[in-house]
């Protein structure tokens, strides 16, 4: 049962992964500043950033529960974690308040989400006891 639901975070990993190819594959990344697409094309472009902002959220919050599950978080390390998560996502709601997510909230969005990851995978791998009969105040 366990490898089972490792091998659907997996998939759906894969098809984040070809999402964001496919949406970076898309992005105009060679202009910084200026908005080369008229209105249709800025809101096609808000759409995709947006949908690529989702994808990684959720694909971090599956590996938040992973590491819950497989006893690598503890639960503050959990809650903390994914209220990291859940201000992401309110950032990101309030980028949509005009209705579209511009170059510079999508990369403020995604240097964000990369440290997140970054926090993820230390908490991950911090090598802290995590169990009731593990615990010991030298080691947490």
């Amino acid at each position: 049962m366990h490898t089972r639901s490792l091998k659907q975070i997996l998939i759906q990993a894969a098809v984040a992964g070809l999402a964001l190819a496919v949406t970076g594959a898309q992005a105009d990344w060679g202009h910084r500043d200026r908005d080369p697409f008229g209105p249709a094309q800025a809101l096609q472009q808000s759409q995709q950033f947006s949908q690529q902002i989702d994808a990684r959220l959720a694909w971090q919050q599956a590996r938040i529960e992973a590491g819950r599950r497989e006893g690598q978080l503890s639960l503050r390390e959990f809650h903390a974690l994914t209220r990291q998560q859940d201000d992401i996502a309110a950032m990101k709601h309030r980028f949509l308040a005009d209705g579209r997510l511009d170059l510079r909230e999508f990369r403020r969005l995604d240097a964000t989400l990369d440290a997140s990851s970054r926090a993820i995978r230390a908490e991950k791998h911090d090598q802290q006891a995590r169990g009731y009969r593990d615990y010991h105040p030298r080691y947490n």
